[in-house]
C-alpha cells in the first residue's frame, strides 16, 4: 500500500494526532495482547483474564482505555460481559501487525496472534482496498 500523490501533508497533519493516540493504546504489551486475543472474536471478561494472564482489576483498566477510546465493544449476557473490537480500521491494523511480527514465529513456538487472520482480496473483505488483510469473523 502506497500514499495517494493527492494527500496533502496538511491533510495527514489533520489526523496525525488522532493516529498517534490510538497507536499509544495498541503500543501498550498488554492491550496488544487483549487485542490479539479479541481479533479471534468476542470473549467474556473472564476468558479474556485467563488468556492474558491479568488480574481482573488491571484488565479491567486496559480494556476501559480501549472501550472509551471506541476501539472495542460490550455485550452483556446476565451478569458476564462480553468484548470484542468494535473499530473495523482495528480489525485491520491488528491483521497487519500478525503479518508483519506474528506470522513466522520459530518453529513450534505459536505465534501470539496466530490463526486469527485471513489475507483477502477486496472483494471477499468488508474494506475497499487493494489485497488486504482482514480478520476472520
Amino acid at each position: 500500500m502506497t500514499l495517494d500523490d493527492d494527500v496533502s501533508v496538511a491533510a495527514l497533519r489533520k489526523r496525525a494526532d488522532y493516529v498517534a493516540d490510538r497507536l499509544a493504546l495498541v503500543a501498550n504489551a498488554k492491550r496488544l495482547l487483549i487485542l490479539c486475543e479479541l481479533a479471534k472474536g468476542e470473549r467474556s471478561v473472564g476468558a479474556l483474564q485467563v488468556a492474558v494472564d491479568l488480574s481482573q482489576s488491571a484488565l479491567s483498566q486496559h480494556l476501559a482505555k480501549l472501550r472509551d477510546a471506541g476501539m472495542v465493544e460490550t455485550r452483556r449476557e446476565s451478569q458476564t460481559i462480553h468484548y470484542r473490537i468494535g473499530d473495523p480500521d482495528l480489525k485491520i491494523l491488528m491483521a497487519a501487525l500478525y503479518e508483519a511480527f506474528c506470522k513466522d514465529v520459530g518453529q513450534g513456538q505459536a505465534a501470539p496472534c496466530a490463526g486469527r487472520v485471513n489475507v483477502v482480496t477486496p472483494s471477499n473483505c468488508e474494506r475497499e482496498m487493494s489485497p488486504v488483510m482482514c480478520c476472520r469473523k
